[in-house]
C-alpha cells in the first residue's frame, strides 16, 4: 500500500499533508506552528576512525573513506526522486554544541543541531542565531536532533530555549549514559541502549511528554 502521508518544508517551517504542524499554536508568546516536537531514537551514519574498519566505507573513487564528502552524500540522496515529483529531505548533524560546515549548510534541506554536552541553555539559542548568521544559510528549518539535558520542570531548559528561538528540538534520552557516561540498556531507562524499553516508563520520559504535550496545547 503506498503512503499517504508527505513531508514538507515551508521556509523555515514544516508542513504535514500540505498543513503546518501545530497549527496556530503559540507557547508562552512565541510561534510553534511549523516547529517539529520529537525523540531521537535512532543512529543512523558514522565516522569510523578505526583504521581496521574504515576500509569497508570507501568511496569507490579514491578507495578511501572521508567523512568531509558527507555533503555529497546528501546531494545524492536529494536528487532521488518518486514518480518524478517527489524526493528525500535530507540533512546531517555534528557533535554536541558545534555548527554545521558551510557546504553542508548550503546543500542540507534542514539543519541538524546537537546538544548534548551544551548545559546552559543560552548556548542553544546562541547556536541557533549563529546558525542563521552563516553565509550559507537561506531560510529553513533548524532542529535539536539530540540533546541529553532535560530540566523540564524548570522555568528555562534546552528545549524552552529551542522553541524561544523558533528551532524544533529532539529529546535524546541514554539511561545512565545521560550527559554522555557510559551506559548500557537495562530494559527500563532510555530510548538509546539496546534492549530498550519503548514505553513511558520512567520519571524522565513521562516529564518530557507531559511537557510536550503541555506546548503542542493537548493536555
Amino acid at each position: 500500500m503506498a503512503g499517504n502521508t508527505h513531508i514538507e518544508i515551508q521556509g523555515e517551517s514544516w508542513s504535514i499533508n500540505g498543513s503546518l504542524t501545530y497549527a496556530g499554536r503559540e507557547f508562552n508568546g512565541k510561534r510553534i506552528e511549523g516547529l517539529l516536537l520529537n525523540s531521537r531514537m535512532a543512529n543512523a551514519v558514522f565516522d569510523d576512525s578505526n583504521p581496521a574498519t574504515r576500509n569497508l566505507w570507501a568511496y569507490p573513487d579514491t578507495g578511501e573513506w572521508d567523512a568531509d564528502r558527507v555533503h555529497e552524500l546528501i546531494e545524492r540522496a536529494k536528487s532521488n526522486t518518486r514518480n518524478g515529483a517527489h524526493r528525500l529531505l535530507v540533512g546531517t548533524s555534528y557533535g554536541g554544541g558545534r555548527l554545521p560546515d558551510e557546504t553542508v549548510l548550503r546543500v542540507s534541506d534542514f539543519v541538524m543541531l546537537h546538544g548534548n554536552g551544551v548545559t546552559e541553555p543560552q548556548r542553544i539559542a546562541d547556536m541557533v542565531r549563529q546558525t542563521r548568521a552563516m553565509p550559507a544559510y537561506t531560510p529553513k528549518p533548524i532542529k535539536f536532533t539530540e540533546d541529553d539535558h532535560y530540566d523540564f520542570d524548570a522555568p528555562s531548559n534546552n528545549y524552552i530555549t529551542a522553541i524561544r528561538e523558533y528551532a524544533s528540538w529532539g529529546y535524546f534520552d541514554a539511561g545512565g549514559g545521560a550527559g554522555g557516561s557510559s551506559s548500557f540498556g537495562d530494559y527500563r531507562h532510555g530510548y538509546q541502549n539496546v534492549p530498550i524499553n519503548w514505553s513511558i516508563n520512567t520519571p524522565r520520559k513521562r516529564a518530557f511528554f507531559n511537557l510536550t504535550r503541555h506546548i503542542a496545547g493537548m493536555d
